[in-house]
């Protein structure tokens, strides 16, 4: 006799909280804010929704809103979700400013910013302006530990995702106080704005290493969370990468 009782099929439990009772959503492996090309999806509720909701204005803006990820988007005319450009910049200095065809113009309001080396040669010295540097900093290693996580439940499944040695980091993406570190590279304008993401168990010093880079920026963290050991700062030393300390009582420090 067949049988009428049905399948239970158990929603997904989100990345972050680890819950299934809450309303699911659509999780973008990469913010929708870094271009209209960012259309690489997890399955719907593998983040819940409040998850999702809070990770966008606590983490994902920061990064969206890097100087660095700004100017990549100004130079390479590249649309966010909703067709937007960055048509300027605003520097400590001055501002810059992007047409369409990608060519920079800079106003200076500064005196001693420019510097006339000689016929062919004029030096212009610009510092961007950072929301909050310290905090932006912070945020951003969330994202890119967030980044991380995803990665993990798009490319080895929900089971991956939630294993528990990775509730530390679960914690720190939220919001707790950790400590961690974020490495960031020179930005090479140059570069086309692709993106690419990847979760390394074979780096120097680190557990779970996530890579992350827009063009011609290098993200970096450790989901295993931690200070950054010798063998990681000497790594990221002939890497050309910074390193920022991330810890429980400052926002983030630019190591010298």
């Amino acid at each position: 006799m067949a049988s009428n009782e049905s399948a239970i099929v158990l929603k997904p439990r989100c990345i972050i909280c680890k819950r299934r009772d809450r309303p699911p959503s659509v999780e973008h492996l990469f913010a929708a804010g870094l271009g209209v090309h960012a259309d690489i999806v997890l399955p719907r509720g593998a983040e819940c929704e409040p998850c999702n909701n809070h990770g966008g204005r606590q983490i994902d803006e920061a990064l969206v809103h890097l100087p660095e990820v700004q100017l990549i988007r100004g130079v390479w005319r590249v649309p966010d979700h909703k067709g937007r450009t960055v048509d300027s910049l605003e520097l400590s200095e001055g501002t810059l400013t992007f047409d369409e065809r990608g060519a920079i113009s800079v106003v200076v309001d500064r005196e001693g910013a420019i510097d006339v080396k000689d016929a062919d040669t004029i030096v212009v010295s610009i510092t961007t302006k950072r929301r909050n540097s310290g905090d932006q900093w912070r945020r951003v290693a969330r994202a890119v530990l967030k980044l991380g996580l995803c990665t993990i439940r798009h490319e080895y499944g929900e089971e991956a995702a939630l294993a528990p040695e990775l509730d530390d980091a679960r914690r720190a993406i939220v919001g707790d106080a950790y400590t961690g570190f974020l490495l960031v590279s020179s930005l090479d304008i140059s570069k086309s704005p692709a993106f690419s993401v990847t979760v390394m168990a074979d780096l120097p010093g680190m557990v779970d290493a996530v890579a992350f880079s827009y063009g011609g920026l290098r993200l970096g963290a450790d989901l295993g969370l931690g200070a950054a050991s010798v063998e990681t700062l000497q790594w990221a030393d002939t890497e050309g990468l910074d390193h920022i300390a991330i810890t429980p009582r400052t926002s983030g420090t630019m190591a010298s």
